[in-house]
């Protein structure tokens, strides 16, 4: 009833069933009653319900049970958050063969969020569940290898991930294995297939292959130069939050690129990316504050972003290119101006 095989799907007599099978301790049925029960799907969403189920399940050794008790305790519903829990059971999942499982854990191990970042621990996770078929994990794999995070970078690998990821599909494998084919990176360069692989991930809405797509109709790769186009899609990943689709919105209206200059528009693009911690735009919004452009002229706010522009570049590999712009702007302004800057830079989130 749950799936719809043989008969009309209904959810609510899935519930039903699943109740009476969970009753007499059966783990499968446990799991599928509290996934119910999580997502409200056939009754009435009940966290507490849930988590019941889940834990009678997961105390039978059921994967699935012990994964979607795993992601309770990640995310707080029903139990109060705890990340020591949610490894617990998520390591019991995972030693199982559970993929989900073992994909959450690389996540958790990768991200580092709430408890301390393990790249290798990451890599073991991911390549489990990537050799299980996953094509999220293959993904995450290809890009260790392609950084050189956790592992040894090695294009090699990288692309044989990506390639798998790629082939199922997966938005995030297509972008990555296009921009392996754009730049030349571990393959030879070849704009034509580097089009292929990302414009399909950009048409389903992956703000990163649209963000590529901007770039490559910007730059005139393997296509004509289309600003218009560009825009377009540049446009698409900002209304996302892609701090990089929302500078190049920015620059391509201030330069007046295929399109009338407009430093306001280009202000507003640029603040916002900004906000997004993008150090390009914090570069460039401190230039149209201190100029005046699209914007009153402000020193204040102009030193407080390049402030936060010049502490990216002193954490940076650039931090020998190290320009003097604040320098100069420092001459213009008063010590009261710059302490506000300062502090107004500290409070910064």
């Amino acid at each position: 009833y749950a799936k719809g095989q043989g008969v009309s799907q209904n959810s609510q007599e899935a519930v039903k069933w699943y109740h009476l099978a969970a009753e007499q301790g059966r783990a499968e049925a446990q799991s599928s009653l509290g996934a119910m029960y999580a997502e409200g799907t056939g009754v009435e969403k009940n966290y507490k319900e849930a988590i019941t189920w889940f834990i009678s399940a997961a105390k039978q050794s059921d994967s699935n049970g012990q994964c979607y008790l795993a992601n309770m305790y990640i995310k707080g519903l029903g139990v109060s958050e705890n990340y020591e829990e949610a490894i617990k059971w998520f390591l019991l999942a995972a030693e199982q063969g559970n993929i989900k499982a073992q994909t959450s854990l690389g996540k958790v191990y990768y991200n580092g969020y709430k408890v301390s970042k393990n790249y290798s621990a990451a890599v073991k996770w991911f390549r489990r569940a990537g050799e299980n078929g996953d094509a999220e994990s293959q993904n995450m794999l290809g890009f260790m290898f392609d950084f050189g995070v956790g592992v040894k970078k090695n294009d090699e690998e990288a692309i044989k991930w990506y390639q798998l990821s790629a082939d199922q599909q997966d938005l995030d494998g297509l972008v990555d294995l296009g921009l392996k084919y754009l730049y030349g990176r571990g393959v030879t360069k070849n704009y034509a297939k580097a089009i292929q692989l990302i414009r399909p991930s950009a048409e389903k809405n992956n703000s990163r292959a649209q963000e590529s797509l901007g770039n490559i109709y910007k730059w005139g790769r393997g296509v004509p130069t289309d600003y218009p186009q560009a825009i377009k899609w540049y446009k698409l990943s900002a209304e996302q939050g892609n701090s990089s689709a929302e500078y190049n919105l920015g620059y391509i209206h201030f330069h007046g690129q295929g399109v009338p200059k407009n430093s306001q528009y280009a202000f507003k693009w640029y603040q916002i990316s900004a906000n997004h911690r993008n150090p390009k735009a914090q570069k460039a919004l401190g230039e149209l504050y201190e100029k005046g452009e699209g914007t009153t002229k402000d020193y204040v706010l102009a030193y407080m972003w390049y402030e936060l522009y010049d502490s990216y570049v002193l954490t940076s590999s650039s931090q020998d290119n190290r320009p003097d712009f604040k320098d100069q702007l420092k001459n213009k302004m008063t010590p009261e101006q710059i302490k506000k800057a300062n502090e107004l830079a500290i409070k910064s989130p």
